[in-house]
């Protein structure tokens, strides 16, 4: 019997227009920084970082909301080797030396999604 079920959705999408890279948080219900999201987004701003035809990186949330904040089913289980974390997210966003803006459409809880939007 074939698998006719997709492939996932990323966690965390990607397009560039114009020099700029769109990164768009798609970790439904309130896309949450899962350790995951965490992951995508530290590598796709590395990546951005290391491309010189991106000049600039806009991170914005899908489905009216931009983030959760931190993943609470991470909370339950010790993070796996190697993980990142949204403090990695932030630290990468504050070492990069491209400008970054964060485009919130709908609804951001305080805290650590704010800290991404700084």
């Amino acid at each position: 019997m074939l698998d006719t079920q997709a492939p996932p959705a990323p966690l965390v999408g990607g397009e560039t227009r114009d020099g700029i890279r769109i990164l768009t948080i798609a970790n439904p219900p309130v896309n949450a920084l899962s350790y995951l999201v965490s992951e995508a987004l530290v590598n796709e701003i590395a990546a951005a970082e290391a491309d010189d035809a991106i000049r600039a990186l806009v991170i914005t949330g899908s489905h009216g909301f931009f983030s959760g904040g931190a993943d609470i089913n991470d909370f339950i289980k010790p993070p796996p080797p190697g993980s990142k974390s949204v403090r990695d997210v932030v630290k990468a966003l504050e070492g990069a030396k491209k400008t970054s803006v964060a485009a919130i459409d709908g609804n951001e809880v305080t805290g650590v999604p704010s800290q991404v939007a700084e």
